[in-house]
């Protein structure tokens, strides 16, 4: 069951401008959009005043359950399967999710856990099964980028063709950093782990290693709290 909204916010788009309101509080937002923006998609425009509102209205605010409401059903489509087939309106979207994740700081281990695995999850493309599998020994770190091996055979292997490493790039913003996220969790993690050797381990004592439904349960409290009607969308949308 989903909680109610510490705070609800509505945006909308024209061709012209955009303009956004918390109606928690009844501050309002606005603006307009540049020559080259109104020569974007709708769709797009619409996702945009969405994230704009978001930063305006809720940039200053944490660890709250905030409901954005849009009128626009292809782009609640993009936000609440986390993207979608179109590159611009997929990669508005990710931005939107990731905006909103906390500073690694301040998350707890459960939660630094479900963020971790949730980037991970999002961009590889991969399931939380090869999420699961995944070693400390076969992650590699340099100044620019990480690559992840995975050497267990995955639901979606095929004979003789393996997945390959999966390679992401440091981004710009340390707070939607992947490789941020994985040097926090390994530091928060290499006094508790002991002779542990999988990546994801547990929150509380022992400290021993996640199960798969362990980290798919992560996964699905995390959309739950961000406001995702887990029953319809799940661990399988990512």
């Amino acid at each position: 069951m989903q909680n109610d909204p510490d705070i609800i916010l509505f945006s909308d788009s024209s061709k012209t401008g955009w303009g956004g309101i918390n109606k928690t509080t009844g501050k309002k937002t606005e603006g307009f959009w540049s020559a080259e923006e109104r020569e974007m998609h709708i769709n797009v425009l619409e996702l945009k005043a969405a994230f704009l509102t978001l930063q305006s209205l809720a940039g200053n605010i944490s660890q709250k359950h905030i409901r954005m409401n849009l009128d626009n059903t292809v782009a609640i489509s993009y936000i609440e399967n986390f993207g979608g087939n179109i590159t611009n309106l997929h990669i508005l979207a990710k931005e939107i999710w990731f905006w909103c994740l906390e500073p690694n700081e301040e998350l707890t281990l459960l939660q630094l856990s479900q963020k971790l695995a949730l980037l991970l999850m999002l961009l590889s493309a991969q399931r939380y099964q090869t999420v699961h599998l995944i070693k400390l020994n076969n992650i590699t770190i340099s100044n620019d980028n990480m690559k992840v091996y995975i050497v267990d055979l995955v639901k979606q292997s095929k004979p003789g063709k393996h997945i390959g490493p999966l390679e992401f790039n440091r981004h710009v913003d340390y707070k939607l950093c992947v490789i941020v996220a994985m040097e926090e969790y390994l530091k928060r993690t290499s006094k508790l782990r002991g002779q542990e050797k999988s990546l994801f381990i547990s929150c509380v004592k022992p400290f021993k290693t996640v199960t798969k439904s362990t980290i798919s349960r992560w996964i699905k409290q995390l959309l739950g709290k961000a406001g995702i009607d887990i029953k319809v969308y799940g661990t399988h949308s990512c």
